[in-house]
């Protein structure tokens, strides 16, 4: 599996399939490790995400992310809204950014 990369924002990778879409989105951010942008959003944006090797490391390993503490797994369900969606997406989008970040 090879990441695809955002357009908008180059430092944010996904690594789900680029042509089947599911409910689970697995990513990193470079510029931080996962469990500390799983920190922030729950901390700045009240969002639950899960951070680590999410009972693959195997998987981690063949993608390379095992040496920077896996991925951050967002998981949408039938009770999320698109407002979730976007409030998440603008949390990565914004609030992730190094140069906010060094501000707070």
């Amino acid at each position: 599996m090879r990441p695809t990369y955002s357009p908008r924002t180059p430092s944010e990778m996904s690594w789900s399939p680029p042509k089947k879409r599911i409910a689970v989105i697995s990513c990193t951010i470079r510029s931080l490790p996962p469990a500390e942008v799983g920190r922030l959003l729950g901390e700045r944006y009240g969002i639950a995400v899960r951070t680590g090797l999410h009972c693959a490391p195997l998987v981690h390993e063949a993608i390379g992310t095992s040496r920077t503490g896996g991925t951050v797994r967002f998981g949408i369900g039938p009770f999320n809204t698109v407002e979730d969606v976007e409030r998440a997406l603008d949390a990565v989008r914004d609030g992730l950014r190094p140069a906010k970040l060094a501000l707070s």
